[in-house]
């Protein structure tokens, strides 16, 4: 499981060398939020990040993603024509205003694959729908056969408070594109990626927010601090009760293969429980 991604921008080389080190399961280097002046620069610097990154030999391992520029901006080809060249595990998408752009997306990948290093339909694609009221109202979009290319969705909560003007994120609608996102993902059997906090002093709230996530339905969780990493780390993680729980249920279907519904350990599972069993247990199911 990708539990914590660490977002790091790309025109901060301290960062940036420290992100290697974080612990966390995806490194998204980002050159969505940096300045204008410094966006060919930023492109460098990620091209220069993956490629060291590329040959890691020491440390955890973790996955190397790429946040490019949205779509109808003047930087988001040039940003996946550098990228791919040293490609990527995936696209951190900004502003995703629905399935058509990440399917414009999607077929720059596949024409920068051919001939390229990458492999055929290897980079994945991660869209944050929330980030603004357009973004937010194109949601349920994805909850029609989307993108294969799409590992999951996620958002980012200070973007859309910003662009709504809104006072804080904790609102009705903040709270009601945090559901639609979920709910969309869920029914999709995709990946639910949280946004990220800027909470990072206060462990005790930090830890309250990750429950949150957690307990809610969330998969993993945006970091914008290396300090977050091992929070999230800890508290999305899959307990071992948890596994046990999946473990009966995968076991008792094996018993019963024509069964839809079945009660296991007092509880009433159907074949979407199933399914979510084998996804926590991954290779032992």
């Amino acid at each position: 499981m990708l539990r914590s991604w660490l977002l790091v921008p790309a025109d901060n080389d301290a960062k940036l060398a420290k992100a290697a080190g974080a612990g966390a399961d995806v490194v998204v280097v980002d050159l969505a939020n940096v300045p204008e002046r410094s966006k060919q620069e930023a492109r460098d610097r990620a091209v220069l990040f993956l490629n060291q990154q590329s040959r890691q030999l020491v440390g955890k391992p973790f996955e190397r993603w790429v946040r490019i520029n949205p779509v109808g901006s003047m930087h988001w080809k040039e940003d996946l024509e550098a990228v791919m060249a040293v490609p990527p595990n995936g696209i951190v998408l900004p502003r995703a205003l629905g399935p058509d752009q990440v399917q414009l997306v999607a077929a720059e990948i596949y024409e920068l694959e051919q001939g390229g290093p990458a492999k055929h339909n290897s980079v994945r694609i991660v869209p944050q729908v929330g980030d603004a009221p357009e973004a937010a109202l194109a949601i349920p979009g994805f909850s029609k056969d989307p993108h294969p290319r799409i590992l999951g969705l996620s958002w980012d909560v200070s973007a859309l408070v910003a662009s709504s003007h809104m006072a804080g994120p904790e609102n009705d609608a903040v709270r009601a594109v945090r559901a639609q996102l979920l709910l969309t993902a869920k029914v999709r059997g995709l990946m639910a990626i949280e946004s990220g906090t800027n909470i990072v002093r206060n462990e005790d709230t930090l830890r309250n927010v990750v429950k949150r996530a957690r307990v809610t339905g969330f998969d993993a969780m945006m970091a914008l601090h290396p300090a977050q990493v091992p929070v999230i780390e800890e508290l999305m993680a899959t307990s071992e009760d948890e596994l046990a729980v999946a473990r009966s249920i995968v076991t008792a279907f094996e018993l019963h293969p024509l069964a839809q519904v079945l009660t296991v350990d007092g509880l009433i599972v159907d074949r979407v429980g199933l399914d979510r069993a084998k996804q926590l247990l991954g290779d032992e199911a």
